[in-house]
């Protein structure tokens, strides 16, 4: 079961429930869309993500595991980003 929250982003992003692949490529889209973010964004929507993971919310551990996925991917971007200063 995936996390709420990511559910919600991949209906507002258009994705289809049927992908069976849809966890890399959903983290891929989200990585495309973080680059065009500014830094305060990026660091901002890595802070929500950890709230997410940290939530006491009654989401299992699995679906906090996609978060930690998630997370992880764009907190990579986010790093690659400040290095080449943007």
């Amino acid at each position: 079961m995936t996390h709420p929250k990511i559910e919600e982003q991949r209906e507002l992003d258009g994705w289809s429930k049927d992908n069976s692949d849809v966890d890399q490529e959903f983290v891929a889209l989200q990585n495309a869309k973080f680059v065009l973010s500014s830094p305060l964004s990026r660091a901002e929507a890595l802070q929500h993500i950890d709230g997410l993971i940290s939530a006491d919310d009654g989401a299992s551990l699995r679906s906090k595991s996609h978060l930690v996925e998630l997370r992880r991917g764009l907190s990579q971007t986010h790093q690659a980003m400040l290095k080449v200063g943007r």
